[in-house]
């Protein structure tokens, strides 16, 4: 580990990419300015939303009989009158809770960072980053997968911990090629898990397991993968970790390494947002 990631949770800038943006402040320490800035740029939990992939922004949309394109511009401009609710605060308050546990189940340290960072190369675009993944093969601490769902019976639950071990053995490559990684966390009341009823009805809310699940939108579930590329577009790190705990008791992870394209096309999307809501085009229609 390079003397600059030794220093990730002292230095905030240790593991990021300081040529691709700055530092902005940490969002705990500064909540009510933090809550203000985030609005002058379009932070990466809008970056679903923009590219059309969240289906809670979706819902918004329909029930507002706007394309979700103008619905992210009409949420923009009335940002002030945007409400937290109990589901986004509970999510927050559960953040250090979900990295703590991924640290404990994979035997990598994990620290909480809460750091909001500003691109320098992509127009008003923004990032809060929750924390960091730092694994190091000199140093494993052995993994503890009884926290993971599984079964009374040992070949059972081993078959469905199974996806477990290639995404442990994911973050270490992912480290060994790039360094520390970021850490996404999500808190997720509903759950559908292996019930292909309840996916088949609710499929945003099926979160299939291991490396080779979701391959088509960089490995994670759709309406958190946009996110994770706008965070790593941002701070110029190139891995993440997305670690969940569904319905309370189901821990869940996928590994994203950043893809340049993707990342550039994200930025264009954001600076063709930016001139729609400043300029002329920022008509509400719908359809």
């Amino acid at each position: 580990m390079s003397e600059a990631d030794q220093n990730i949770g002292r230095d905030p800038m240790a593991g990021i990419d300081g040529e691709v943006c700055r530092y902005w402040g940490d969002a705990n320490a500064k909540e009510e300015e933090w809550k203000k800035a985030r609005w002058e740029y379009l932070s990466a939990s809008w970056a679903g939303p923009l590219m059309e992939t969240c289906p809670y922004h979706a819902k918004d949309a329909d029930e507002a009989g706007l394309s979700m394109r103008a619905m992210l511009i009409q949420k923009v401009k009335l940002r002030e009158d945007l409400q937290v609710n109990n589901a986004m605060r509970h999510g927050s308050y559960q953040e250090p809770i979900v990295i703590d546990l991924w640290s404990r189940i994979t035997g990598i340290p994990m620290l909480r960072s809460n750091a909001m960072y500003v691109s320098t190369r992509a127009q008003n675009m923004s990032c809060t980053i929750d924390g960091f993944v730092l694994p190091d093969r000199d140093f494993p601490d052995a993994a503890d997968v009884g926290y993971l769902e599984g079964a009374r019976d040992p070949d059972e639950a081993s078959e469905k911990q199974a996806w477990f071990w290639p995404f442990l053995e994911r973050c270490y490559e992912m480290s060994d090629k790039h360094g520390p990684g970021l850490f996404e966390a999500k808190w997720k009341r509903q759950w559908a898990g292996g019930n292909r009823s309840q996916a088949k009805t609710y499929p945003e809310r099926f979160f299939a397991p291991g490396p080779g699940a979701h391959a088509e939108t960089f490995g994670c579930p759709v309406q958190h993968a946009w996110q994770v590329m706008a965070q790593m577009h941002v701070t110029g790190v190139k891995w993440c970790v997305l670690g969940c705990v569904i319905g309370g008791f189901d821990p869940r992870a996928w590994v994203v390494e950043y893809d340049p394209e993707a990342g550039a096309m994200l930025a264009a999307r954001v600076a063709e947002f930016w001139r729609a809501f400043h300029g002329a085009d920022h008509n509400l229609h719908t359809g």
